[in-house]
């Protein structure tokens, strides 16, 4: 039993690695790849880099207040939810159709026992589960909204920011064939060893951003900091597939909520008008979060640093980004009993380009990288919209070549 529930476990872990750090999403910098902690505008630098809050830009009028950005991004290429639905109808099925057989008597439900032993439904739900084991679905979900000011010194930011990062995955127990074959009442399908599992965490941050931008010799540099209160919490949901409702999931009872502060601190310097370097460390107070306990099993959650650098150059109408995380996304272990099991890391390259075509057009393209091959590699694109210097309209879209989607809408007003 054990070893099915870590084989499952692993699922997860493959969905999950990076919920110690949710993936970021700006309308600008997610059509970018996701590069941002050299190249973000004022607008973006308190999710990116606090330091580009000094990158200030002449034709911003004061204040720009972005209302609630959206950024989405899901990933379900073998189509899980349909199919777990599709198999716990079955099953709902064959539960129905025993107690059909069961409420009746002698030779008529011999009769119609073997009749119900020779149907396909019973192989149909085998192969179905067989299918979808060791399957799961992605899902990332933002929602962010700020102020933001900038001068030629200095910029700062208030922020709100809520990010849900988590995944369901299935797998499949071999002796369930034996099971399902064997099933004379209804308690032998409550055996079922086949379980779904799902683990997600949401995290707000209430955030105050600040950057300073200072000189040192001739060298043009910047400094900034994110204070974040942030609100976190956790879901881990474990139910045998016969058991299964996805509407069971988010269920209160299979979260926890907790607290915390923590600190992102950010970095560049200017090697001429052109040429920029950047550096993020993402939150700087680590924190564990430990999940609800389903029978003996639960989930630990590591929010830990994250070390990103960054090379951007940009003439005023053409931007070229690169961003490497130095250190690992990681940060989930899955406890059964007494054994433990963790799986892979997260490390990503990001490279993305923007171009100014007209004074109210811009067009933007970028790639995403996982070099741990956890999350899916994907092409983004966008275009961003200007109507006279006051209110701004983006779209960023994003794909991946197994069923990896996503996207951002923004709606931003200068004041």
């Amino acid at each position: 039993m054990k070893k099915w529930i870590l084989s499952g476990f692993a699922v997860c872990i493959l969905s999950l690695t990076s919920t110690a750090l949710a993936e970021l999403f700006d309308y600008r910098n997610t059509a970018m790849g996701g590069s941002g902690v050299a190249s973000s505008n004022f607008v973006a630098a308190p999710l990116y880099n606090p330091a580009l809050l000094t990158r200030y830009d002449s034709n911003q009028r004061g204040y720009v207040l972005t209302l609630p950005s959206v950024g989405v991004e899901y990933a379900d290429s073998d189509e899980l939810m349909v199919g777990l639905d599709d198999i716990v109808a079955d099953i709902d099925s064959l539960e129905g159709e025993l107690d059909r057989v069961l409420g009746m008597s002698g030779w008529e439900q011999y009769i119609a026992f073997q009749q119900m032993l020779a149907s396909p439904l019973r192989e149909s739900i085998v192969e179905q589960m067989k299918s979808l084991d060791k399957n799961y679905l992605l899902f990332d979900v933002a929602l962010s909204t700020s102020l933001a000011k900038s001068n030629r010194h200095s910029g700062w930011a208030v922020s709100v920011n809520k990010t849900v990062d988590g995944g369901v995955g299935a797998v499949y127990d071999d002796a369930d064939e034996q099971r399902l074959n064997s099933a004379q009442t209804l308690s032998d399908l409550d055996q079922l060893g086949s379980s779904v599992l799902g683990v997600a965490m949401y995290v707000t941050d209430y955030s105050f951003s600040y950057g300073r931008e200072f000189w040192l010799a001739d060298s043009r540099l910047a400094w900034g900091v994110t204070a974040k209160m942030q609100q976190v919490e956790t879901l881990f949901y474990r139910a045998s597939i016969n058991n299964y409702n996805a509407d069971d999931i988010t269920n209160s009872e299979n979260k926890v909520s907790d607290s915390g502060v923590n600190l992102d601190l950010g970095g560049s310097y200017w090697l001429n008008d052109h040429w920029n370097i950047g550096a993020t460390v993402f939150n700087v107070i680590g924190a564990d979060y430990e999940t609800v306990h389903a029978d003996d099993s639960y989930a630990k959650i590591d929010i830990a640093p994250l070390l990103v650098a960054a090379l951007a150059y940009s003439n005023g109408s053409t931007t070229y980004a690169l961003d490497i995380d130095l250190s690992d996304r990681a940060g989930l272990d899955i406890y059964a009993a007494d054994k433990k099991l963790s799986l892979g890391n997260s490390r990503f390259y990001r490279v993305g380009a923007e171009w100014q075509t007209f004074t109210w057009l811009t067009t933007r393209l970028g790639y995403r990288m996982d070099r741990g091959s956890i999350k899916e590699d994907v092409l983004s694109v966008g275009v961003g919209l200007n109507y006279w210097q006051a209110v701004n309209f983006d779209l960023a879209l994003m794909a991946g070549a197994s069923g990896s989607y996503g996207g951002v809408l923004r709606l931003a007003m200068q004041i």
